[in-house]
């Protein structure tokens, strides 16, 4: 039984993503040098903090961090930590609010272990990979990572997301609990062009999961039957281009 694929949510149109996120991300540009993360109890979260994120409510959500001192690293009922919740519904001033917080960790993951640098690569929000990666976001984690959720994302913004791990040093056969690759999900889930783009990055195609499943049956599965020859040959010219000349 293949792996199910990291959930997807949906997200807003591209120009209103753009526009909310350009004007987020400038005010956040300079703030490399915010306090680490300071070490918190295991506290109940506070249902008030993930109201707030659904809301967007950036200013109630500064005061109940601030003011009242309540942990922005928990875990709510449903399972998310706030940044991950904001990230999800592209809630920009929560996402403010949250990132502007002293006791944020960036690193800190949701029930389901997925990091907030997943959760961007996953829902095409590259601004917000782009300043995760540069606060320090690990990449390189065990089992299912960035690179994966960035592989069966649904964006125009999907390749520039994988080569930008790449250069962060993502392992490009990162292999998930049950050894599934990012060449695999891309093979079910991305587009054509990401598939490309893996496999000239130096994706093995030949590898297999736990169930001897390689990317190529996760393209048939998918009926994707096209996508089969075209990675043979893609695979085939990379070899080609590797050769001495």
């Amino acid at each position: 039984m293949t792996p199910a694929p990291p959930p997807s949510w949906p997200c807003p149109s591209p120009r209103a993503r753009m526009t909310r996120r350009s004007v987020l991300l400038a005010t956040l540009a300079g703030m490399a040098g915010l306090l680490p993360p300071v070490a918190r109890g295991n506290d109940q979260p506070e249902e008030a903090i993930f109201t707030a994120v659904k809301r967007n409510n950036g200013r109630q959500l500064r005061r109940l961090l601030e003011e009242q001192a309540l942990n922005v690293n928990v875990i709510g009922p449903d399972g998310q930590t706030p940044l991950t919740l904001a990230l999800q519904l592209d809630s920009d001033k929560a996402l403010y609010a949250l990132l502007v917080s002293q006791h944020i960790d960036i690193n800190f993951s949701n029930r389901r272990k997925e990091s907030p640098l997943m959760i961007a690569a996953l829902t095409g929000n590259l601004e917000m990979v782009q300043h995760l990666l540069r606060r320090g976001a690990a990449v390189n984690t065990p089992g299912w990572n960035a690179l994966h959720y960035a592989a069966s994302g649904q964006t125009d913004e999907q390749q520039a997301i994988i080569q930008l791990l790449l250069v962060y040093r993502t392992p490009i056969n990162a292999r998930s609990p049950n050894n599934t690759t990012p060449l695999m999900l891309a093979a079910s889930y991305g587009s054509e062009a990401v598939v490309q783009l893996l496999i000239a990055s130096g994706a093995d195609t030949a590898l297999q999961n736990d169930q001897g499943l390689t990317a190529s049956d996760f393209a048939l599965r998918a009926n994707r039957d096209r996508l089969v020859s075209r990675m043979q040959e893609w695979a085939a010219q990379r070899e080609l281009s590797a050769r001495p000349r």
